[in-house]
């Protein structure tokens, strides 16, 4: 099936389990392993091989002609969300601050939430001069693109393999707000447009794996009732959000009635995107990362859950099998 080259991994481009802190290695000292590091991250958003390929297909798939079948069961865009206005207001801003959690480590700006709290009357005007600007150049500074990569021990299997270490992007707090304008813009366009089925429960407010849950059960208790046979397939998509085609993301964003500048900024943010590692102080050499959704950026967990559930609908639009199950219900009068 075409879709299923968007998210894969072959298995000789697996991460390579580089060292950096084995006892008597050479590479325990510091410079060598801020290298490693470098060299672990600078590989793991690398996947033109991957999807290179995929590229083609995923614009085929989703071309805007008349013969794609499902194109008016993904969303037919309002005229209302088309044109409105791109513009940030205050009040949009001021909520998008408020929404800030407190306690994050801040980027390479190093101006922490607390401090756009704690001073909102005197920066927001500021503010909101520098997000009108950028709507109105569809331009994003490079300070709120880049990310500097901490790494955190997973508490499993060897410290000294780098594939055991989680990588957390430290990103402008000023650059999180306005994903934070844009996350809020785009929930209530998906929330309207219910552009996510209601059978994707990740990311999404007042849905959850409880739901899931239940649903896996019920299924399995009414198939044992009725002698039916019944198979189920986990799927682990390992890294998955750093295999998402790009181009294809962009292509779905449109396919789904956003306002070409809307996704061009949204572009802004992961075009020449660039990371630095960062180990006992020292910082590594910048690097460019290529592929996949903005790590650490609140817009990407929504930004795949979009792109995953157009897969979805295009892997299953043939699809013809069917689980009927018979139920009753018992009714006290």
């Amino acid at each position: 099936m075409q879709v299923c080259t968007l998210l894969q991994t072959d298995n000789h481009t697996s991460t390579p389990p580089l060292c950096f802190l084995q006892a008597g290695c050479p590479s325990c000292h510091p410079t060598n392993s801020v290298k490693a590091l470098k060299a672990f991250f600078l590989y793991l958003p690398r996947c033109e091989d991957h999807v290179c390929s995929a590229s083609s297909s995923l614009k085929a798939t989703l071309a805007l002609g008349d013969d794609v079948a499902y194109a008016d069961v993904i969303i037919e865009a309002t005229e209302q969300h088309t044109s409105k206005n791109l513009s940030s207001s205050l009040d949009e801003i001021q909520k998008a601050i408020n929404q800030m959690s407190n306690g994050k480590a801040p980027g390479t700006d190093g101006i922490p939430a607390e401090v756009f709290k704690k001073c909102c009357s005197c920066l927001l005007p500021h503010l909101v001069d520098l997000v009108e600007a950028i709507w109105s150049e569809a331009a994003v500074p490079q300070d709120f693109k880049d990310a500097t990569i901490v790494h955190i021990y997973k508490r499993k299997g060897d410290r000294s393999c780098c594939d055991n270490h989680r990588g957390m992007s430290l990103l402008s707090t000023a650059g999180k707000i306005l994903a934070r304008v844009l996350l809020n813009r785009l929930n209530d366009h998906v929330g309207i447009s219910n552009i996510i089925p209601e059978s994707q429960c990740g990311f999404q407010a007042g849905r959850g794996t409880t739901d899931m849950i239940f649903t896996a059960r019920q299924i399995q208790e009414k198939c044992r009732e009725q002698n039916r046979d019944l198979y189920m397939v986990f799927i682990d998509l390992t890294k998955a959000f750093a295999l998402v085609n790009r181009q294809g993301l962009w292509q779905v964003l449109r396919k789904i009635g956003c306002p070409e500048k809307f996704v061009k900024i949204i572009q802004c943010f992961h075009n020449s995107m660039q990371g630095q590692v960062i180990d006992d102080g020292e910082m590594s050499g910048l690097f460019d990362i290529a592929n996949g959704t903005k790590q650490g950026c609140v817009l990407a967990p929504l930004l795949f859950c979009i792109f995953f559930s157009l897969m979805l609908l295009v892997a299953f639009q043939n699809c013809q099998c069917k689980l009927i199950l018979h139920h009753y219900v018992q009714s006290v009068l």
